[in-house]
């Protein structure tokens, strides 16, 4: 794995005058695009016909983000259900393919950055530095964790043998 010489954080933005032009683009296009309807997603399912709240920018209290649906309490448990049903499998996948997923998760945000940091613009308020930095951050660290993993093999590690002739390993799993 090789470190990318020109990493974003909170103190490299001010440099990298690359960042800020595809952030005031990002920062229009997802402005065009705020006000739309949101469904809920439980289990991988679209969820529609709640009540709706709407969200408004703290930029000026006045344009609208979305409007969201408004879950409730057995759409709760349907959620916790469906994650406890797709634990299993994310237990069963090895170290190195949890790894390599949570990889990938960290490349689509990259992918996706600018458009990120303007949404927590528009959503939250935050500034340009907080918001970029705030996503970059956000891939560094799931890159870091992957790395952490990856060094102790897994967190397969062998342990001190309780008796003579007994081998013992400690294995995290999810």
């Amino acid at each position: 794995m090789t470190e990318d010489p020109k990493k974003i954080t909170y103190m490299t933005l001010a440099e990298d005058e690359q960042v800020h032009p595809a952030y005031e683009s990002a920062l229009k296009r997802v402005g065009r695009e705020l006000g739309q309807h949101h469904p809920l997603y439980i289990g991988g399912s679209r969820v529609e016909g709640r009540p709706e709240f709407q969200v408004y920018s703290p930029i000026d209290g006045e344009t609208l983000i979305g409007s969201f649906q408004a879950g409730d309490s057995e759409d709760t448990e349907k959620a916790i259900h469906a994650a406890k049903m797709a634990f299993p499998e994310w237990s069963r996948a090895g170290w190195k393919e949890r790894t390599r997923i949570i990889r990938l998760a960290a490349d689509h945000v990259e992918s996706q950055a600018s458009d990120l940091a303007a949404l927590l613009t528009w959503e939250v308020g935050k500034t340009r530095n907080e918001a970029l930095a705030e996503v970059f951050e956000t891939i560094d660290l799931l890159r870091y964790y992957c790395t952490v993993y990856e060094r102790a093999e897994g967190y397969m590690l062998p342990m001190e043998a309780p008796l003579t002739g007994e081998h013992a390993t400690s294995v995290m799993k999810p």
